[in-house]
């Protein structure tokens, strides 16, 4: 399950200390509710996430910290629970449902549920400036596009005419 946002969430936590008792990087990838991976999502989308390397059937909390926060139930804007299986995996869970918020955002992942960032228990992609989880942008308006296309048209009718005339 090596893919580009796992590689940059084990990046990073290899070099913030971040490891596993067994010396392998925590992950934890952003995806859509199919479990496709996806590092950007539109305002109207919900963001899932899945990963491995925690602690064997373990309840852990992942927060939504917005880019460049500390990493605090306090800066959180959204929070989830889940328990991790036999082999330490987190399977696709809801993180933050729709309506989103633009922005970068970090996600941390508070191993021993204690409230308090812990480097080496804890996960998150904070750590390494400009380096976020996951980013939402506003999407195209739908309403805009017929209006759009219309006027298209008839631009392409009015030159069409000119050129028949000329």
């Amino acid at each position: 399950m090596h893919t580009r946002s796992h590689e940059r969430v084990e990046g990073i936590c290899e070099k913030s200390c971040c490891l596993h008792e067994c010396q392998r990087a925590r992950a934890l990838a952003t995806s859509n509710s199919t479990g496709q991976e996806k590092g950007v999502f539109n305002l109207s989308q919900n963001v899932y996430v899945s990963g491995g390397n925690f602690p064997l059937d373990t309840n852990v909390t992942s927060y939504v910290i917005p880019d460049n926060m500390s990493a605090s139930p306090d800066s959180a804007i959204a929070t989830c629970w889940t328990l991790t299986d036999s082999m330490g995996e987190v399977h696709l869970t809801s993180l933050w449902t729709s309506p989103l918020a633009e922005g970068n955002y970090d996600i941390w992942v508070d191993v021993n549920q204690n409230g308090i960032y812990d480097e080496t228990v804890d996960m998150c992609d904070h750590s390494v400036l400009d380096i976020y989880a996951f980013t939402v942008i506003p999407e195209f308006p739908s309403f805009i596009i017929l209006p759009l296309f219309m006027i298209a048209t008839l631009l392409a009718v009015i030159v069409y005419r000119r050129k028949q005339t000329g």
